[in-house]
């Protein structure tokens, strides 16, 4: 049975790029919101002040746009036990 992956962004183009990268490793029941409850938090603002706030609000991890899909997939993987 596949990990299920919710993919959350305002910006629709952002998410197909996030889903594209993840449908091509196969292993992922991938669903797609324009809000929600934010786990690995994908931003353009960095600093200190933001990923601080991005802890608040529930992010678990924070990665800067532009992303390394391989970073994502490793950051993924390691979410579901799989790193």
């Amino acid at each position: 049975m596949s990990e299920a992956v919710l993919v959350v962004d305002d910006d629709p183009f952002i998410r197909r790029l996030i889903t594209t990268t993840l449908e091509d490793v196969g292993q992922y029941e991938l669903h797609e919101a324009a809000n929600g409850t934010t786990i690995v938090m994908l931003t353009a603002t960095h600093g200190d002040d933001v990923e601080r706030r991005a802890e608040q609000a529930g992010a678990d991890i924070f990665l800067t746009k532009p992303f390394s899909p391989l970073e994502l997939l490793r950051i993924v993987a390691g979410l579901n036990g799989r790193a």
